[in-house]
Parts: C-alpha cells; structure tokens; sequence
C-alpha cells in the first residue's frame, strides 16, 4: 500500500509518454547539461569542435570516424606507426557509449556523433563523471568501479556467444540509474520514486528496447589485441618512434592474461583480468579522451602519463640493451601506475655472465634506495621467453612480513602491495598475502636457493647458483605467501635464468 503513490505516478509519466525511449534520452541530456559532468571550462571546447565541423561540411553537424582520427591526430601525440584502426576502435567504442542507457549491438559503421552523443559518449567513458548526473544515496544506487568496466567492456564487445553466466539485474542497472536520476520532481517537498520501485519499469522498458544483453557479449581477441598494443605503447609519453616486435609481444601476454586461452574475451574475463592483472590498462583511454575533447591532458581519477624512463632512453642512445624494455615497462605499468614513477627509474643491479650468491641478491634487494623491481628472464624448452619478477614498495620489510598497502585514494588502487609478477609469455599479477614471509635464503653447501613464496598458491625459486628458475602455481592455502590466480589451476615450469635485474627509484639528493 505505501507505494500506491508512486506507482500511480509511474503509470501517469507512461501515459503521458514519459517512458519512451525518446524522451529519456532527452531528460538524460537536460540532466547532464545542468550537472557539473561537463564542466564551464569544457563546453567551449567541445562547441568549437562542431563549429569547426560546420564549417567544413554542409550537413549536419555530426562527427564522423575520419573526422575523430583526424582530429586526434592534430591534438594527441601518437607513436608514429600508430595503427588507424585502433583509433576506429575507440571511435566504435563511442558511438556505442553515446546510446546509453539503450546500447545496441546494431552498430554500423556509417554511424556518427551528434554533439548531444557526443557528450553523452565522455561522461560515460571517463571514470570520474557519471556520479555527476546519476544521483546516489540510501534510496538510490551506488554506482563503483564494476559499473564502470562494464561500460568499457560493452563499448568494445562485437560478437554474442553462448550465455553461461547469469548476470540479469546488471543488464538493466544502467537504465535503471537514469530512470531514477532524471524523474521529475515538481515540488521540492515531493519524494522521488524509489530506485527499486522503478526496477519492474526499467526491466521492461529495456527488454522492449535492446537487442542483446551482457551476459552473450564478447570482445574477438585480434579487437582487443589490435587495441591493447596501442595502448601499451601510449602508456609513457613521449610515444615510441616505431612499433617494435617486442610490443607485439607484449600484446600477446596481455591478451592471454584477458582471454584464458580463448579467442574471445567474456564479460567476466574482462573484468577479472581489468580489476586484478591490469587497472590501469585503459588509462590512455581516458587521457587521450580528455586531451581530443576536453583540452585537458587528463582527469580526476586517472594519472598523467608518466614520461618513459630516463635510463632506457641513455640505453638506447648508447645501443645497449635491457631485459626491462619499455614493452614490458609498459606491462609493468598497467598495474604499478600509481606505485611507481617510471621516468625516475633506473636499473641498480645487473647480473648476466657474473652472478652474485644468494646472499648477495638478498642484500641487494634490501639495499635499493626505494621500492625494488627484481626481474629474472630466460628461454624456456620451447624457446619461448619466459619473465617474472617481484615489486616490493618496502623491501626492508616486505622480505620477512609482506605489508599492506597504502591507499593513496579510495577511487584507485593506491599503491600496490608486494606482488610476484610474469610478464612473459602470459602476463598475471599474484597478490602478496599481508603478514606472509615475502621471500627467504635457504642456505646449502655451496649455492644456496633465493625463494619468492612459501606453501601453495605461488612460489618462484632461484636454484644452482642463481642460474635455475622454478616457479610453482598451485591451490590456495593458509601459508600461501602470494595468491594464486584460479584460472590458470596447477603447473610449474623451470629454465635457465638468462639475466637478473633489479630496478628502483634512486633517492633524490
């Protein structure tokens, strides 16, 4: 009986036509035109872009895919191979957040942007704008990062595949967001009608409207691939001057850390692989955004990009090479973002042909003057190259009890904890376990063993002189030292440990 009221105020907005497709959308667009999504400095930008527009084309005002690469191109400094069609991409990627909260898989490619779209496109796409015109609190949603990934992975997503998950509140949730946040409200004594009592409206409303639902989307992995190298090679500014065959490799790790092995890449897939092996994959996702529309070089929640380091520049220019290269910098940065500054960062220790005790490793690690980067490579059976590694924010007290890490900002991942880490060929990301030894020097008559881990889940071992690396993926447990990633369930692989890095941040004098 208590919501007679608002469910005699939902039939009156359905009769009067309130509930149609169109006359959402252009609620939404009132809604974000007089929230601060767009800010004062911004919608300047963004009208001379269309002014501009008009005046090169007779027809309506409307941004076309060669008009955006273009207009990239004037104001993004790109790697100069960038390839055309990840820059289509994330033109695709636009046009579909520009139909929410009704994504349609019908996508074409005659499709362009409106300046409403447009809009409607960034404030969805960059993190830090949708909570400025989705009303959030006790009696209306709470919308996280999840929500957030979804939104990408939607954008992206091309092919339908069998469902075999069940995700059916999420499918609406958008819609839902919006129905609640544009409802109008005659009188400001008035209460809106509950979230969840219009969840039965949204629910039908988007059944009515859409096509396809989350849980049968997926992303072809060559689309991913196509656009994940383009991103790796836009992690660091300035660009690369050419894409080298080690970014295809890491391309690759990435991919398969995403797809599991397959050739698509699922909702949940996604999502696992965005949240715990890459948050900050997508960064220059956002910046390049930010910089095209709004001016700006990026926003709230997202970093600026750090400048490549200084040491593999020197390198370069002297024709010598790392095992660390900005490829697998690159990797490094999808997760170490906002834990390393990577312009400053410079290699400490090398170990090739000469290699240290087991001891000496230890205090080397100790002795770096801030957070540690150890990196172990080699060449598997198959030939393949095989990379792991471990960071430690705090190696003085990381070696016998991983810390916790510090939480710069609740809306990122602050700085990550101590973690063992492959970047080849598959990249992944094993979580250190707070209170758990990090690693430990078994000592032996002669050699000795440096070991990153201690009972399941995963442990890396540096054996025979440090010239032997054997790692172990097994089930969690309770003496676990670094978390597993369930995926991927049991294996160990051993080889021949080629070169020994160790990386750091040298103090400021």
């Amino acid at each position: 009986m208590g919501d007679d009221w608002a469910l005699s105020k939902i039939a009156a907005w359905a009769e009067q036509g309130a509930l149609t497709k169109d006359r959402i959308m252009a609620r939404l667009d009132d809604t974000i035109k007089n929230s601060y999504a767009i800010r004062d400095d911004e919608k300047p930008v963004l009208d001379g872009i269309y002014k501009n527009l008009d005046a090169h084309d007779d027809d309506a005002s409307l941004l076309t895919e060669p008009a955006f690469i273009n207009l990239v191109q004037t104001k993004v400094p790109l790697p100069r191979s960038a390839d055309q069609q990840a820059l289509g991409i994330i033109y695709d990627s636009l046009t579909c957040l520009s139909t929410l909260p009704f994504p349609s898989r019908r996508r074409s490619r005659t499709m362009s942007l409106s300046s409403n779209g447009l809009v409607r496109a960034l404030v969805w796409a960059l993190p830090d704008r949708a909570k400025s015109f989705i009303e959030e609190g006790p009696e209306a949603c709470c919308r996280n990062e999840t929500d957030h990934h979804r939104l990408i992975f939607q954008s992206l997503a091309t092919i339908e595949h069998g469902n075999d998950f069940v995700d059916d509140e999420n499918m609406y949730d958008d819609l839902l967001d919006v129905l609640y946040s544009t409802q109008e409200i005659k009188h400001p004594g008035h209460s809106p009608v509950h979230r969840e009592t219009l969840r039965p409206v949204a629910k039908r409303i988007y059944a009515a409207e859409n096509d396809v639902d989350i849980a049968s989307l997926a992303i072809p992995t060559e689309r991913f691939e196509t656009l994940t190298k383009f991103l790796l090679a836009m992690q660091f500014t300035p660009p690369p001057d050419e894409s080298s065959e080690d970014f295809i490799s890491a391309t690759k790790a990435l991919s398969a850390c995403f797809s599991q092995g397959r050739d698509m890449i699922t909702w949940p897939m996604f999502e696992h692989g965005l949240r715990d092996h890459a948050p900050y994959l997508f960064s220059p996702y956002y910046r390049l955004l930010s910089t095209t529309f709004l001016d700006k070089s990026s926003t709230i929640d997202v970093l600026e990009a750090s400048e490549v380091s200084h040491f593999l520049q020197r390198e370069k220019e002297k024709g010598k090479e790392v095992v660390l290269t900005r490829p697998m910098q690159s990797q490094l940065n999808t997760f170490l973002s906002h834990s390393v500054y990577f312009g400053c960062l410079d290699r400490i220790r090398h170990f090739s042909t000469d290699r240290p005790t087991p001891a000496s490793l230890m205090n080397a690690l100790q002795d770096v003057p801030d957070e540690a980067i150890l990196v172990v490579s080699g060449k598997l059976e198959s030939g393949q190259t095989c990379t792991f590694g471990l960071f430690s924010p705090k190696p003085g007290s990381d070696r016998t009890s991983i810390q916790t890490e510090v939480e710069a900002n609740p809306n990122n991942a602050g700085q990550e904890r101590c973690v063992l880490f492959q970047l080849q060929p598959i990249h992944n990301v094993f979580k250190g376990v707070v209170g758990r030894p990090g690693w430990s020097l078994v000592e032996a008559t002669g050699l000795g063993t440096v070991t990153f881990g201690q009972g399941g889940g995963v442990v890396l071992a540096l054996e025979n002189g440090l010239r032997r690396a054997t790692v172990r993926h097994g089930e969690a447990d309770t003496k676990e030292s670094y978390a597993p990633t369930a995926w991927r369930e049991e294996w160990a692989v051993d080889f021949d440990v080629a070169d020994i890095e160790i990386w750091s941040e040298p103090q400021e004098a």
